[in-house]
């Protein structure tokens, strides 16, 4: 192996580089992760949100349907249904975010909740980066941008179906992040295409994530 780090001596990702470190006798200073903006691109996200009718003294809720394998994919449906409960009921701005293979998804959430979202074009990481730091919450599949929010400060809501979340979603409750999990009887699969019936994601309810997303504003 590359590196030659036993299972037992981690826990989670950043416990497995942590220790990596060792090796190189390099101290490990805390477990938190951390994207450093720059404050001209916070101050750009700032105003890109602005432009496009947001108010940043109100609440902003990121959700983010896409991802690269579909077995991680919680129902499009799903993030729809949040996205009009969380308008119409909290009077929340909504922002979908995407990558370039997440087209489809979107364009069938947002004609689901037509005026509860608004959708973000295409950004580059920096620049999605700088814009998730606005966010009051983020909820996301288990995808690269649900790790991205937390580096920025922003609380998430991290939605797991066959991967391990005590391995990938390391990130604190104290600190605003929730972990949404349904454990089943082929869990974790570690497939990338669900080879049954999708039983770990369809056991997940528009209700619980809108309960963590709820108690998150109130927390903040």
């Amino acid at each position: 192996h590359l590196f030659p780090v036993s299972r037992d001596a981690w826990r989670t990702a950043i416990d497995f580089y942590l220790n990596i470190l060792k090796f190189f006798a390099l101290p490990a200073n805390g477990t938190r992760t951390e994207v450093f903006l720059k404050e001209s691109e916070r101050a750009w996200a700032q105003s890109y949100l602005k432009t496009h009718g947001f108010d940043l003294n109100q609440p902003i809720v990121g959700l983010h349907p896409g991802g690269t394998w579909p077995a991680k994919l919680w129902p499009w449906e799903r993030f729809a249904d949040l996205a009009v409960r969380l308008n119409t009921a909290l009077g929340v701005r909504i922002f979908l975010t995407g990558g370039p293979n997440d087209q489809d998804i979107l364009d069938r959430v947002q004609q689901k909740a037509g005026n509860a979202v608004f959708r973000g074009e295409l950004l580059g990481l920096r620049q999605l980066a700088a814009v998730l730091s606005q966010f009051s919450v983020f909820v996301s599949n288990d995808c690269g941008p649900m790790h991205l929010a937390p580096a920025v400060g922003t609380p998430t809501v991290g939605i797991f179906g066959p991967g391990e979340p005590d391995i990938w979603f390391p990130y604190s409750e104290a600190e605003g992040h929730r972990l949404i999990y349904k454990h089943v009887d082929c869990s974790p699969c570690h497939h990338d295409f669900c080879p049954t019936d999708h039983r770990c994601m369809r056991a997940i309810a528009v209700d619980e994530v809108l309960a963590a997303v709820v108690e998150t504003l109130v927390r903040s």
